[in-house]
Order: structure tokens, then sequence, then C-alpha cells
């Protein structure tokens, strides 16, 4: 069971052109996934977090579906036999809908009441995993899915990012996505000030394998008009 061999996330540098700029094959995040999985579920999870972000940075779009088809693959393994560990839930959501997304958007729509369960099921269990991981998640889907024929909705948006930032408000990605959020509503000076802040923290090196995507974010906000 352990041995996720058949499923495994296989990468290449050579092939992995980013929008971030090549990622050096000597940095040790990503020779994790390069190399065959490790026992154990929290291994899983940190690899499907890695494969996450990976793919977010990858150009190529048949390449990035690709790519989290088989992290997918690999972490539903895991659910099926860990269904109440919250780094399972939480990154089989945003895997799942990164490769529903990369299917299309009826694809996506048709997998967001699923996701929605999985981080409703996380925010019940285990609300605090990664900086209030569950209500930041929710937050971003409830802001980002449609409101007429979805679950978005502006309110329950706005309240699942309340609950993130009142609980950790220092962390980046908290911060990050209810700027995000903001600023698409119409409320920019609070937006600009919070991307802002994200990019001073990100200057510390201590999100190796976030900063990127993170980077790259809060500079749209802060450059959007």
């Amino acid at each position: 069971m352990f041995l996720l061999i058949a499923t495994a996330v296989a990468f290449s540098p050579a092939v992995l052109a980013t929008e971030c700029g090549s990622i050096p094959r000597t940095e040790p995040e990503f020779r994790r996934l390069e190399a065959p999985p490790l026992p154990g579920v929290d291994a899983a999870v940190e690899r499907a977090k890695l494969a996450y972000f990976l793919g977010r940075y990858t150009a190529d779009a048949d390449l990035r579906a690709e790519m989290f088809s088989r992290a997918l693959q690999e972490i539903e393994v895991w659910r099926s036999s860990h269904p109440k560990h919250p780094g399972v839930l939480l990154w089989w959501a945003g895997l799942q809908g990164e490769a529903s997304l990369a299917r299309g958007k009826l694809a996506a729509l048709g997998k967001i009441g699923a996701i929605e369960s999985a981080l409703l099921e996380l925010a019940a269990a285990d609300p605090a995993y990664d900086h209030h991981g569950a209500d930041r998640a929710l937050g971003s889907l409830y802001h980002e899915a449609p409101t007429l024929i979805s679950i978005g909705s502006y309110s329950r948006a706005r309240d699942r990012f309340a609950a993130a930032m009142a609980a950790a408000p220092a962390y980046p990605a908290n911060r990050l996505y209810y700027a995000k959020f903001l600023s698409e509503n119409g409320e920019r000076g609070k937006a600009v000030e919070l991307a802002e802040s994200v990019l001073a923290s990100l200057s510390s090196g201590e999100f190796p394998v976030e900063a990127c995507l993170w980077r790259r974010m809060a500079t749209e906000i802060v450059g959007r008009p």
C-alpha cells in the first residue's frame, strides 16, 4: 500500500519551463518529487503540496494537466486509507480543483460540490490546520465559483476569509487570497496594502516552494488598475 510507484508523480526538470523561471535541479524540494514516493501519509501530503505548486508554475498546459492528474491519483489512494487526515483533505481539494480546471470549466463545475464537502470536513475536524487552510480555501472557492449556477457567494467568501485572517493574520497566503478577494470586489486600497505586506514577507526565503506563485499573485494585485 505504501509503494505508490504506479501512480507516482514523475517530474523532469529538463521539460519544466515554468512561468517563474526554471526550477534548479539542485533544489531539495524538487528532487523529492523526482525520487520515488516515501512511505507514509505525511510524506504523501508533502508530495501533493509540492506537486500542486510545481503544476501551477508549469507553463505548458498539457504537461500541467498531466501533473495534476497524476498527483491527484496518488493522493486519492491516501484519501481512501486516511479519509480524515487534514493534509490529505486539503491537498486533495486543491489538486482536484486544478485537475478539473485543466479539463475545462464544465468539468470544474462538476467537482465543486465534492471539493466544498472535503473542505467543510476539514474545517470541522481541524480548523487550524495549515494556518486555517480550510477557511482560506473555502473563501477562495466561494469567491471564484459562479453565483447563479453554483455555490459562489460574496458573503460566505468574506466570512471565511475573515475567519482565516482573525486566526492567522501573519500567514502570507491568508493575506494574499483575502487581498485578491478585496481587489476584485472594489476594495483596492486595503487589497494593495495586504499584497505589499505579502511581498515584503517573501524576502526572507521562508517559503521556497510557495514564494514564486505568491509573489506573482501579489504583484498582479499591486499593479492592477
